[in-house]
């Protein structure tokens, strides 16, 4: 068990509950009188440097996280670059990590039955540490980079749509009515001095009209 805490001394207390050897590197508490040569069955390390992380995690035969509010699970990516296969949980943001089970084991952290299953099919499976989990490099650098770029060029495309959709649609709508008739030119339209003019002299032309006689 890597990392120190509050919780730690609980765990380790839990772990002796259970019949476990124990060492407890973090406390400084060897009390089972257990060596660090009698290889323990769990062992608490405390904190580690992160260049030392990859080498710790690649000596756990499976990485399991059922959790219940996990945001994401970056600790999940950190183990299956390391070659470790994974479980996590259905109900959490572990599913994103695990991209909806195609990059590991999801489970329901509260069916204990699912779970165990989960964990003995998993062990029965040979792993290879030599190599990230297939799949793991979506989350890489370059591939985010490819899907933020494809995502800004689908928008920018959409947009394009758009403006030249509401182009055509003014244009429509300044050359017909709601009827689809050609429009008529408003010859009572304000001139630029603003002052008003019947139709008669907007159009500069005088009609008169001469009744006949029989």
């Amino acid at each position: 068990v890597l990392g120190d805490g509050p919780d730690r001394p609980r765990l380790a207390a839990k772990a002796r509950s259970l019949g476990l050897r124990v060492n407890d590197y973090a406390g400084n508490d060897l009390a089972d009188g257990t060596k660090p040569s009698d290889r323990p069955r769990v062992l608490f390390v405390g904190r580690v440097n992160e260049e030392e992380k990859a080498d710790y995690i690649r000596l756990a035969d499976l990485f399991v996280m059922p959790s219940s509010g996990e945001g994401f699970g970056i600790v999940l990516l950190e183990a299956m670059a390391c070659g470790v296969p994974v479980i996590g949980s259905k109900i959490d943001g572990s599913r994103e990590a695990l991209r909806d089970g195609k990059l590991g084991t999801l489970v329901d952290p509260g069916n204990l039955r699912d779970l165990t299953q989960a964990i003995l099919e998993n062990l029965a499976r040979p792993a290879d540490r030599t190599r990230a989990v297939p799949g793991v490099e979506y989350f890489s650098k370059e591939r985010f980079e490819e899907r933020v770029h494809a995502l800004i060029k689908s928008i920018r495309a959409e947009s394009t749509v758009i403006q030249d959709t509401a182009k055509r649609l003014c244009v429509h709508s300044i050359r017909h009515d709601s009827f689809g008739n050609e429009p008529k030119p408003d010859l009572g339209q304000r001139p630029a001095d603003g002052l008003p003019r019947d139709p008669i002299h907007a159009t500069g032309e005088v009609r008169v009209d001469r009744a006949t006689s029989a």
